[in-house]
Formats: structure tokens, sequence, C-alpha cells
């Protein structure tokens, strides 16, 4: 931790004024320091890997204390967005303790009379401490802003990975946004306009920014999207179609549970897994929230629901999330803030919307569609590889056609 008391009950900051190691070396020789919080000693640490920083007694139990201080790079880091919000006329707190959750955050800031919570994460969390950290801000009314670092991003031109540490940091208020910070270069790296490819890498546009840009301008609800990109698009739909291909060509020599659910439903068309429908393996928007590949939910649906039933038979989106929610078990989710059953909804709404331009199903009011055609399953594979190319151009020109409401966020899950 960057803060502590001395015995004076004065407050010291290592970020609150410029040190040098000769005077904080003084300050240590003559004073006794303190946690702010369980007001047992500490120790001001001056190494040369880690941040300076004020680190508990061995064995403390104080929710503050640290099993090995802070890197450099997070230091600096939350030095340069202390000193950012400082510069734009905040008054940020630095490592703000809350007693409600029994958390510490990096910094805590009020803007525009709202509070918000900065957390700068560079390694992962497990799932379950992140939603729990997040829902104890939500509870308490923080507007939390999770920062990654450039270092960590490992970026190759529009793609990335969608490594658990990366998902976290995307928001969803409205836009699906990411924000990173690149120390060295004293920029903010944005990333807008997300396409999951796989379960392990998804594609963004990015935008970088100066430390001159105002807080409230970076992080306004309303930001647009990048301008147009038809390249852009072009690239998107290159890879996926290029990933498509592989998955036609994968041969299986051990089958994950989802494969196994995926294998049996297949053979009952005397056909492997190599051979799903083009129309079950959709670009979608939403294929952002899932861990499990698009294909295998999607045959799910075409295999159990649409040709096993009668045409003209209608589909309730809510009795279908309900039931895949509860039978599918091998479906996986990433750690977004958001419900897993208004995650799916959503994605079978933009899924059954889809599948209603290639006439498999009809629209008849909000939340339900009849079944108008059922899906052939036994193709031959160069076959599918053109329905491939078909589908996915066909959709591309859609989201061409209708550029605005296909740019328009994942919102109101």
């Amino acid at each position: 931790m960057f803060v502590a008391e001395k015995k004076d009950g004065t407050i010291i900051n290592l970020f609150g004024e410029v040190w040098n190691r000769d005077d904080l070396l003084q300050e240590r020789k003559a004073t006794v320091f303190y946690c702010p919080k369980c007001k047992e000693k500490v120790t001001l640490k001056l190494g040369n890997y880690q941040a300076w920083h004020f680190a508990h007694l061995p064995h403390s139990q104080c929710s503050l204390a640290s099993s090995g201080g802070e890197t450099k790079e997070h230091g600096m880091a939350k030095h340069m967005i202390f000193n950012w919000l400082s510069s734009h006329g905040y008054d940020p707190k630095l490592e703000f303790f809350i007693p409600e959750i029994n958390q510490r955050a990096d910094i805590f800031v009020r803007m525009n009379k709202e509070p918000f919570i900065f957390e700068i994460q560079r390694s992962t969390l497990s799932n379950e401490d992140y939603l729990r950290r997040r829902k104890g801000y939500e509870d308490l009314g923080y507007e939390q802003i999770w920062i990654g670092l450039t270092s960590q991003l490992r970026q190759q031109y529009y793609e990335f990975s969608s490594s658990q540490l990366n998902q976290i940091l995307i928001r969803f208020k409205p836009n699906p946004v990411a924000l990173y910070l690149d120390i060295e270069k004293q920029l903010w790296l944005q990333l807008t306009d997300f396409f999951s490819l796989s379960p392990q890498k998804t594609m963004a546009i990015p935008k970088t920014m100066s430390l001159s840009v105002p807080p409230v301008e970076l992080l306004q609800d309303d930001a647009s999207f990048s301008p147009a990109l038809s390249f852009y698009d072009d690239l998107c739909f290159s890879r996926w179609l290029s990933n498509t291909k592989k998955k036609r060509l994968r041969g299986y020599m051990r089958l994950s549970k989802t494969e196994w659910t995926l294998h049996n439903l297949f053979q009952q068309y005397h056909v492997n897994l190599n051979y799903f429908p083009a129309l079950a393996c959709l670009p979608l928007r939403s294929n952002l929230y899932f861990q499990t590949h698009p294909q295998w939910w999607q045959s799910w649906i075409i295999l159990t629901i649409i040709n096993p039933s009668e045409l003209n038979t209608s589909v309730s989106l809510s009795t279908l999330t309900n039931k895949m929610f509860l039978q599918l078990k091998c479906m996986q989710y990433r750690p977004f803030p958001l419900h897993p059953k208004s995650m799916l909804r959503h994605a079978l709404e933009e899924y059954f919307d889809i599948l209603c331009k290639f006439h498999v199903l009809e629209k008849h009011f909000a939340g339900v569609y009849y079944i108008r055609n059922h899906i052939n399953i036994n193709k031959q594979l160069d076959t599918l590889c053109m329905d491939d190319v078909y589908v996915q151009k066909k959709i591309k020109e859609e989201w061409r056609e209708n550029y605005l409401g296909f740019r328009k966020v994942i919102k109101g899950v």
C-alpha cells in the first residue's frame, strides 16, 4: 500500500508529492508508520524491483496486508491516473478503503457528484473474486472502471487474446469498451467494436488518446464507436471464414464434454462434428458472451429445437432460454457482470433474427418465432464450405445495409 499514518496522526502518501530515496530513508529512521485501517505498525519498503510501498509485518491479518507489494508498473499506473485526475481538477483518493465490503480500491474519486472506483488489474483474478468485488462496488453505488496495462494486451493488429484478464476489463455501460493504459507512451488505449473469433481470440478497433483527454470525455456513457471501417469488417469476416474452414477440417482425437454432447446428436444424422450446418456457425456480436464455440450451441438449437419440431410450431425465447440454461450444462459463459440468462437470451434473439433472413424462422412478435423451414444436415463437406461463403457474404451485406443497427451496442442486457 502507498498510504500510511504517522505517530502524530498525519498521513504520508508516497504519491502525494515527489519523494526521493534519501528523504524517505530519513523518514523511515525518524518515524513509526501505522496502517490507517488496523493501526498495526507497517514498514516502509524502498526496494529496486517493486514500487516503494508500506508493508504489514508477517502474518498480519489486516485485509490491506499484501504478500509482496506491487510491481513498479502497477505503482506507476496508479501514480499516472492519480495525477491525471488531479490535473483535471478532481480530488482522487489513493488506496481508498471501503469498510462495508472490507475492500481497498486503487483510486476513488467523485466526478459530477458520482462516486467512481478505478481498479488497475495487471494479474488474473479468479472469476469468483472478480464478480464478488464488482458486486460489492455495485451494491454501494460505485461506478467502476477496470483498467489494464498495454504490456498484458499482446496486441497484434486488431486481434487480441480472449484471456480472462482481458475479458474483465470490458464495460457494458452502454457500449462494450475496454480501457488500457500505456505507461511508457503515456497514452490511453480504448478497444471498441468487439468481434469474437473464437473463445481464444477476439477482434476490436483500437483508439489511442493522450492523458490530456478529460476523464468525463474518456468515460462518457454515450461515447460513439470508431468511424465506419469497411476494411475492419472485411478483416473480421475473412478471419471468421478461415477459422470456420479449419473447424471443418479438424481431426477430433479427444472430445470435450460439449463435443460429446453434440457428437451424440450428430450421430443421429449419421455425420460427424465437422458437418455442422453453415447456419450453425454464424458470426454474431453476442458470441462475445460465451466460452463455448458458437457452432456447438447453435447446432444444439437446430438439432434439438428447430429440426425435430413440426413446421409452423412457435418457439418462445423465454422458454428456450430457460431450457438451455437448465439442460445445456456444458454451455460456458464469460465472466462478465451480466446474468448468464440475460446474455443467453440476447444471443438467441440475435441468432433467431438472422435465421429469419434465411427463411428458417419467421418473427411473430417480440420474443416469439415460427419455424417455417428445417435445415438440411446431410450435405457433403465441399457443399458446406460453399454454404459458409454464401451465408457469411449475406450477413456481411446485411451489416453494410444496416450499419447503424448492427453497430448498436449490446445494451439492455
